[in-house]
Parts: structure tokens; sequence; C-alpha cells
């Protein structure tokens, strides 16, 4: 017989379950992101790098990244070429995914300033 306790803690794993993030799946691969000034940006990501760069590699900027979480990583500023203003080599920020989808996801960054950006990334193939 199920207790009201048993059916609670059965009740909360579920739906735990059900709203979890599956993150695990934008950990590595070939993402894009719609901007108004350059268009398409191509993020490349590895376990523990990422690169960053619009059509034709006008810049780039290369990322290490340590995950922090299931769904929060810091990227470190590792590299920049051609990039102005300049974003300086160690600078840090910190990413929270908060929402996937089938074809993407939603996250949250954060500068060392405390400034919060919401980006849509979307899976390429």
């Amino acid at each position: 017989m199920i207790t009201k306790t048993s059916f609670a803690i059965l009740f909360l794993f579920i739906c735990s379950n059900l709203f979890a993030q599956d993150c695990d799946r934008f950990r590595t691969g070939k993402f894009g992101m719609e901007t108004h000034g350059v268009g398409m940006i191509t993020i490349e990501r590895g376990a523990d790098y990422e690169h960053i760069y619009p059509a034709g590699k006008i810049f780039e900027v290369h990322y290490s990244i340590k995950w922090i979480s299931d769904c929060k990583y810091v990227e470190t500023v590792t590299k920049v070429v051609n990039l102005k203003p300049e974003v300086k080599v160690g600078t840090r920020q910190y990413v929270e995914i908060t929402k996937t989808y089938t074809d993407g996801y939603l996250c949250i960054l954060t500068d060392e300033d405390g400034n919060k950006q919401t980006l849509r990334y979307f899976t390429i193939q």
C-alpha cells in the first residue's frame, strides 16, 4: 500500500524529471545565433573549449570552458582575433542554459560586471 508520503515523493520525483533540462546534448557540437550587427555567428563547442566566429571569419573569439553543473558553465577568453573593441584574454562569462528545445536552447550569459543577456542558440547539422 502506498502511503501519502510515498506518493508525494514519487510525484515530486516524476515532476522533477519531466521538467529537467536536457543540457547534455548541448555540451559539444556546432550551434548558431542570429545577431543584428554581424548576422549569423557560428559556435563550435568541444568538451572544454568554444570558438565563435561570423560568416567569413572576420573575427574569432576562443574560450576555455568549465562545466560547473548540468546546465551551467564558465567560459574564459583564451584568444581574440580581429575583434574591435577587443575582449581581453582572461575575461570570464557565466552561462546558464535555462530552456532547451528540439533544435537549440535559451541561455543567460552574465559577464564579470553582472550584466546579463538572454541568447537563443540553434543546432547546426
